[in-house]
């Protein structure tokens, strides 16, 4: 995983609107959680997921910008999205250089781990969060952390 207090590297992505993301885009503007989102989610996982999403959702309230990356195809997680009425932009990385360089791949890019991250307006990590086990309990410091950067601008 990336270190706290590194700059995040720079990204363009398509989003699943048509719309290009690029992070650089946002300097100055608007904190950024980036959240990988791994593919083909199991029966097991649909609660977990849904507290997940859940949380992308209030980290949008707090007045940050939220993209969730998806490795591959991004039409699975359209449709979890619509399931649950949430609305987050999807952006999907099939040649996983952002997921490499967010060190979000695992198993030499056979799956991918749901990891949070959260840029700050200057483009410097400020938080990461690996939500493998204890989603619910992992997204605290995420919210504490997005609420301090929101009370200093």
């Amino acid at each position: 995983m990336l270190a706290i207090g590194s700059k995040a590297p720079d990204f363009k992505l398509r989003l699943d609107t048509g719309e290009i993301f690029r992070l650089r885009d946002l300097y100055g503007k608007s904190n950024v959680v980036i959240s990988f989102f791994p593919d083909g989610l199991s029966n097991t996982e649909t609660q977990d997921t849904y507290v997940f999403l859940q949380h992308l959702q209030k980290a949008q309230t707090l007045g940050a910008i939220v993209v969730t990356i998806s490795s591959k195809n991004v039409d699975e997680l359209q449709k979890l999205l619509a399931l649950y009425n949430f609305t987050l932009p999807i952006a999907s990385d099939p040649t996983l250089e952002v997921c490499r360089n967010y060190h979000a791949f695992w198993l030499h890019g056979l799956g991918l781990r749901k990891i949070t991250y959260v840029i700050d307006k200057n483009g410097f990590i400020r938080g990461r969060l690996n939500h493998h086990l204890l989603t619910e309990k992992s997204w605290g410091p995420v919210m504490r952390l997005l609420q301090e950067l929101t009370v200093k601008v």
